[in-house]
């Protein structure tokens, strides 16, 4: 359970890296780009899926690392 723990802290990692690297293209790209129609805070739209992507993989590291703790110390 404490390998599947540290797996989805990572994952956390990764996504939240990726998240702003994607946001921060969409925004430079409509910023830069005068022939779009759409204003350039949409681009923070994109940021939805993975904010909650990133919640669902804390919780279940969370989980995780609460169950591995109860069975080292016998509870579970």
């Amino acid at each position: 359970m404490r390998k599947l723990s540290y797996l989805f802290s990572i994952l956390v990692l990764v996504l939240s890296h990726a998240m702003f690297a994607f946001v921060a293209y969409e925004f430079g790209y409509l910023t830069a780009c005068r022939w779009t129609s759409f204003p350039a805070y949409t681009a923070f739209f994109y940021s939805i899926p993975f904010l909650a992507t990133i919640l669902i993989c804390l919780v279940l590291s969370f989980m995780f690392y609460k169950r591995s703790q109860n069975k080292k110390d016998g509870k579970a």
